[in-house]
């Protein structure tokens, strides 16, 4: 009997929310979107690792662009993958404090906070774009008192 391997059973297990569409939201809705989707690719992506590690690497990276790809604009570039026992995007934790729109720019702040088992806040930039009234996702900042950070 044919068994298909762990890595395509991941893939396939994540096309649910890889293709929902993100077309005429708002910067915050597709934030807070962005963010549950985070978490699920994060929590199946240790998940996976902790089971296959070498073997994971390739499934992780192809669904992390999957989720690059719904989010931004084809061709976007991003940065080396981290992911953890702890998502650093979780709805229950991060919550949007500011949404700026100027022209077919916008940002939306967010504030992450969790005090279990060690107390920590932790503040986001997500900057969108919006072409051909569409908004899509530029960058995610990791932001503290010494500067902005690339975090997508």
């Amino acid at each position: 009997m044919f068994r298909f391997p762990p890595a395509v059973l991941f893939l396939a297990s994540l096309s649910t929310f890889v293709f929902s569409q993100t077309q005429q939201r708002s910067p915050s809705e597709i934030t807070k979107s962005f963010i549950a989707d985070y978490k699920i690719w994060n929590d199946q992506a240790h998940s996976l690792y902790e089971k296959e590690k070498e073997k994971s690497d390739k499934a992780v990276e192809d669904t992390y662009q999957q989720l690059i790809t719904k989010y931004c604009q084809e061709g976007k570039k991003h940065q080396p993958l981290a992911f953890g026992s702890e998502s650093i995007h979780h709805p229950e934790h991060e919550q949007i404090i500011n949404e700026k729109i100027k022209g077919n720019r916008a940002i939306v702040k967010t504030e992450y906070k969790k005090s279990e088992p060690v107390k920590i806040t932790d503040h986001y930039e997500y900057h969108f774009i919006k072409i051909n009234n569409q908004w899509y996702l530029e960058e995610v900042y990791y932001v503290d008192e010494d500067g902005k950070y690339e975090g997508l």
